[in-house]
């Protein structure tokens, strides 16, 4: 995790190699001394790389012990993180040049779900398997989640902005057909989950920058 330090916790979704790449990609859409939202923060792995990297990060999250454990992470790391409690978009304000989300499995999650998903992190052939067998449950599960959730980051990018998502390839289909006011200019493989890809999501009409 280059000069990160992490500590994680049950609970709270891991930092593994797909929010390693997640943050890659993000800083590589980012512009200089950009401004960055990182919803569904977690551990802070994300927003403590871009800051760490001169970017101006906002980051939520709507479980209050994902806050606690992002706080102690930013804490340790020494960055500069607006770190605040939000449903989504419910208490962000402003725009952004890069909205990062990796969705959790269950929309509708709870401190059990968060418990689950957290144990499945720390077990990825487990994880990936359960990914692949409930892949076509999953869609139909998160589609009307992911929709409304790229609905409401529209209206909080800056222009030339873009989303920054972690999704099954199945979803990633599904929403580029069901988007017409979005389009995917990058996708990028995920080795440890060959089911899921990160992709960059602009609105339609602006040329990948």
């Amino acid at each position: 995790m280059e000069d990160i330090v992490i500590h994680n916790a049950m609970g709270v979704c891991s930092a593994e190699e797909d929010t390693r790449i997640l943050a890659r990609v993000c800083a590589e859409e980012a512009p200089a001394g950009g401004r960055v939202l990182d919803v569904g923060t977690g551990t802070g792995y994300v927003a403590i790389y871009l800051a760490k990297r001169g970017l101006e990060v906002e980051a939520t999250d709507v479980s209050e012990r994902a806050l606690q454990v992002a706080g102690a992470n930013i804490q340790r790391n020494q960055v500069p993180v607006r770190l605040y409690r939000s449903d989504l978009f419910q208490a962000v304000r402003g725009e952004f040049d890069v909205i990062a989300f990796n969705p959790p499995m269950n929309p509708r999650e709870t401190e059990l779900t968060r418990w689950v998903t957290s144990f499945l992190r720390r077990h990825r052939r487990t994880a990936d398997l359960l990914m692949r067998a409930f892949d076509r449950w999953l869609q139909g599960s998160r589609m009307g989640f992911l929709m409304g959730f790229m609905e409401q980051a529209q209206g909080h990018l800056r222009p030339g902005g873009c989303v920054v998502l972690e999704a099954t390839r199945a979803e990633l289909d599904a929403l580029e057909k069901g988007l017409s006011s979005w389009q995917i200019c990058r996708r990028v493989d995920i080795p440890s989950l060959p089911a899921e890809q990160i992709a960059v999501f602009r609105p339609s009409g602006e040329r990948d920058v």
